[in-house]
């Protein structure tokens, strides 16, 4: 058994974007140095509780949204659909900044919305059937697959590893649901802190609300690239091939 040359440049592509620099790492491009000082600033046991909670709040009502209410027939391509979800993530972060944590609890449900109904159309698109329950809490592990940074203490995920203990959830059949928005909320949180903090500093929040929301978005987006095109490789060649293929990659 072997991938064809196109479905192996499909795997490299994929390992490429599940292994792209952190959330913070891009958004340090548009804030600078400001951003750890707010990030720092902000790491508080009462904010970061407020962040959780607010995180927690978004993804269930952007799976509701997003996943439970999505058209199963695909009536874009992924590029325009793609690029629809960016402009409106764009829009919904002008003038973020301006309200703090208020303005965040509202803003961070309609960016998640966006993120996620963008990431049930890539996993379409890849060949997903977005209406089994397996392939929505796939697109929920999406918003779970956090990459480490040095202001955060949670590991580096792995797509094998994160696709295991989605696994392990989905093998007990209880509450697959609650307990898949739980174990994704607490990844991401991080990167939703990390917005926080970037909006939270005013030339930033003022100006380059919608390009900070630009990049949250398009960060998720190319995860749920890497992330579905692996399941698509998968679903033709099972897990235990394409794992071994994708760690030989260098």
């Amino acid at each position: 058994m072997e991938l064809s040359s196109q479905e192996l440049e499909q795997l490299i592509n994929a390992k490429n974007l599940l292994t792209q620099p952190s959330m913070v790492d891009k958004l340090n491009k548009i804030a600078g140095n400001a951003l750890m000082g707010a990030i720092d600033k902000m790491s508080t046991p009462a904010v970061m509780n407020k962040i959780a909670n607010i995180t927690q709040s978004a993804i269930e009502k952007a799976a509701d949204v997003a996943l439970f209410s999505i058209d199963k027939e695909l009536t874009t391509s992924s590029k325009f659909s793609n690029n629809l979800h960016k402009g409106l993530a764009i829009l919904s972060g002008v003038g973020g900044g301006f309200f703090g944590l208020v303005g965040f609890s509202v803003e961070l449900p309609a960016i998640t919305i966006l993120i996620l109904r963008s990431i049930a159309d890539i996993a379409r698109i890849k060949g997903l059937d977005i209406d089994l329950v397996e392939t929505k809490l796939d697109c929920l592990n999406v918003l779970g697959y956090s990459r480490s940074s040095s202001s955060h203490d949670l590991d580096v995920n792995n797509y094998f590893e994160s696709r295991l203990e989605l696994l392990g959830l989905m093998a007990t059949g209880t509450n697959m649901l609650s307990r898949t928005i739980s174990r994704v909320a607490a990844y991401f949180a991080m990167d939703a802190l990390d917005l926080a903090a970037a909006q939270s500093i005013p030339l930033v929040g003022a100006a380059s609300g919608g390009a900070v929301n630009y990049i949250f978005m398009k960060h998720y987006q190319d995860i749920a690239d890497g992330y579905f095109t692996i399941r698509m490789l998968e679903k033709q060649y099972g897990t235990e091939f394409i794992q071994n293929v994708y760690e030989n990659i260098t």
